[in-house]
């Protein structure tokens, strides 16, 4: 799926999954003092494994390796032993958050917040928890406790931002954003951001604006030249188009959202010498890797990407696959299933 185009859907629908992505990698800088309160690093060597710091320790460096459910077994062993463990505690709910557990990362956070609440970014780390959970009310009372404590705090507003969009109150995400940029000015994010609200709302000029700017900020940041991708195409400037989203692939390395909506882009654009069908596989192969075939929106790239190529069989399976993949009351769910009497029609998808 391109999460920037609408696929006859409002934006609105589609902007929320990226919103989703930035509010976990701001999990990340919580995370930061783990190694140093505990010792450990990628190149620790674990600690003897029968005491519980050493199974946070062996955790770590699974995590450290990519390591995820080896990471998870480990850190509850360290947990059945010393149930107080703050960062194993701490580790064990940000990996859960990652699985998309989220009742169960909410636990491991309560926890902190009931043993050390003045454990750093605790309170961020559990209102992106809630924002995963679309309590999103609950979401906005941590980031404002934080934000009692840390005024200053350019990416608790940046987060909170995006649980305003997600909530569609664009006015509250922008004097977020406008804060954020306040404190830090050249904070390529909240440029992004902002970009996006502009593209949802159809003022291509001004997302470019805010997209350029962010560029300008940070030039290697793939995600800007997607999201500006996704807006040229929007305004018929597919050479543009192309360009930015090979830009973020060749930039991107472990992101599947790059090389998805390349794969997009190349399977669904209106012009016909942007479309190729073979290399929209390849692409949308590698972000479904990526995101170990579970992403029903990945998937449904996949199918459009064989369509496209004239491989309808498999352009069927796929979409199925996206379909059962879909929770139930999916806002997307219907656009799939338009997509799927197409292919089984053999009709490619075209926006």
């Amino acid at each position: 799926m391109l999460f920037f185009n609408n696929k006859n859907q409002p934006l609105l629908v589609c902007l929320q999954g990226v919103i989703y992505s930035m509010l976990l990698t701001a999990l990340v800088p919580a995370m930061a003092g783990v190694s140093e309160k505990s010792g450990s690093g990628r190149n620790a060597v674990p600690a003897e494994k029968e005491t519980a710091q050493g199974y946070f320790d062996r955790g770590l460096q699974y995590y450290y390796e990519g390591k995820y459910e080896p990471a998870v077994n480990e850190l509850e062993q360290a947990l059945r032993i010393e149930p107080n463990h703050i960062e194993a505690n701490y580790m064990l709910g940000y990996l859960l958050h990652k699985q998309k557990k989220y009742a169960a990362a909410l636990e491991r956070f309560n926890k902190i917040i009931q043993l050390k609440p003045n454990r750093k970014d605790i309170y961020v780390s559990r209102a992106i928890t809630y924002s995963a959970m679309r309590r999103f009310d609950e979401s906005l009372q941590d980031f404002a406790l934080e934000l009692s404590k840390n005024p200053k705090n350019h990416r608790i507003y940046l987060n909170r931002g995006n649980v305003y969009t997600m909530k569609r109150q664009f006015d509250l995400a922008m004097e977020d954003y406008n804060k954020a940029l306040k404190l830090k000015p050249d904070y390529a994010k909240a440029f992004r951001a902002r970009g996006k609200i502009y593209h949802h709302q159809k003022k291509y000029e001004q997302a470019l604006l805010e997209l350029n700017a962010a560029l300008d900020s940070d030039p290697g940041y793939a995600r800007a030249y997607t999201t500006r991708g996704n807006i040229h195409n929007k305004m018929d400037k597919y050479q543009l188009a192309l360009d930015d989203h090979q830009n973020a692939v060749a930039l991107a390395t472990n992101d599947y959202l790059p090389p998805n909506d390349l794969a997009w882009f190349l399977a669904t654009v209106k012009d016909k010498q942007y479309q190729n069908g073979k290399r929209a596989i390849e692409l949308a192969t590698q972000a479904c890797e990526l995101t170990d075939y579970k992403n029903p929106g990945v998937i449904d790239t996949l199918a459009a990407a064989y369509a496209r190529a004239g491989r309808f069989d498999k352009a069927v399976d796929w979409q199925l696959k996206a379909i059962k993949e879909s929770k139930p009351g999916d806002s997307k769910l219907e656009g799939k299933k338009r997509r799927l009497e197409l292919y089984v029609n053999r009709q490619a998808y075209t926006e």
